[in-house]
């Protein structure tokens, strides 16, 4: 895989190459397509995107795929919105990547 900057200047993920993206589940494909523009997305147009409640699982696959996929807590009720920021070429699930989420929590 490799990487492309954006006119922002961040460094975002093309798309996967060809014989990883045919090993992907159809829930993978649709949540990186998703989140693949670097927006902020929340759980109501992730869920109706990728087609399942259980989209976080998804989330976990992908960063464990090398994907960088920061999530924050939007409100006061705990509704949180998920974006794409990069690729980092290895498993972004331990250490901190963003400051709600518990991936690699111990």
């Amino acid at each position: 895989m490799t990487e492309q900057m954006t006119m922002f200047g961040v460094s975002a993920p093309s798309i996967p190459m060809p014989n990883d993206w045919t090993r992907w589940s159809g829930h993978n494909k649709a949540l990186f397509e998703a989140l693949h523009d670097g927006n902020w997305h929340d759980r109501d147009y992730l869920e109706a995107r990728v087609r399942t409640k259980n989209f976080t699982a998804r989330v976990s696959n992908l960063r464990q795929r090398g994907y960088t996929i920061e999530c924050e807590r939007s409100n006061e009720m705990g509704a949180t919105t998920y974006r794409m920021t990069g690729y980092a070429g290895v498993s972004t699930t331990k250490g901190g990547h963003c400051p709600s989420c518990t991936c690699g929590a111990s």
